[in-house]
């Protein structure tokens, strides 16, 4: 079970968040997507983010994201240099990253 989450409202999500990576893929812009979810655009971008990460799975993109942060705080480089492995670890997982987020916070 999910912290702070329903199983049955985890199963719905784990439902709508690929069909929100396949509009996505076909065009709706993140504004669209998040009217027919009423949801923000801020938020579709999260989901859509974590389910690249995550290889289709929400879920599984947030725990990955959230590991990869923690190994990163144990690394004795700069703040800087961290955000730098971040954003490199991101897009590898094919995330568009935008150049004015300094801290990429929302990923983890």
């Amino acid at each position: 079970k999910m912290q702070g989450i329903d199983e049955e409202v985890r199963k719905l999500k784990a439902h709508q968040y690929p069909l929100m990576v396949k509009l996505s893929e076909h065009g709706m812009t993140y504004e669209e997507i998040g009217r027919q979810f009423n949801i923000t655009k801020q938020r579709v971008h999260q989901i859509i983010c974590c389910c690249k990460i995550g290889g289709g799975d929400y879920y599984e993109g947030r725990k990955l994201a959230r590991e990869f942060r923690s190994y990163l705080k144990s690394l004795t480089k700069s703040e800087s240099e961290k955000q730098k492995l971040f954003k490199e670890w991101l897009q590898d997982k094919g995330v568009k990253v935008a150049e004015n987020n300094k801290n990429y916070s929302t990923y983890a």
